[in-house]
């Protein structure tokens, strides 16, 4: 049986890992970079999920902003939200990007 890797989740056999890393390796950059690509859109749209579940009362500006403070940090959170001030706005961006996938 082969020895898993130090980053191997603990669900996750020692021979599943090899398929895995099989899989992976077999497949083009540019599938690499689509599967990368859908794996990040989908961890996107469940965190703006995870975070309106939790703030049912915010406004979508609101929601926005606490995204961009868990995971990106609250001084750009805070430098995002002044410069929203300054130029009296009420949005970030598209809100197609919270409310896809509902």
């Amino acid at each position: 049986m082969p020895e898993q890797t130090k980053n191997t989740p603990n669900d996750t056999s020692a021979d599943a890992e090899t398929v895995q890393l099989e899989l992976l390796r077999a497949m083009t950059p540019a599938q690499r970079f689509n599967l990368m690509a859908s794996m990040t859109h989908e961890a996107i749209v469940h965190s703006k999920r995870a975070i309106q579940r939790a703030n049912p009362d915010l406004i979508q500006r609101d929601l926005d902003l606490i995204f961009i403070e868990v995971h990106y940090g609250k001084t750009l959170a805070d430098d995002v939200r002044k410069c929203l001030e300054e130029r009296n706005d009420d949005g970030i961006g598209d809100d197609s990007s919270t409310t896809s996938s509902r």
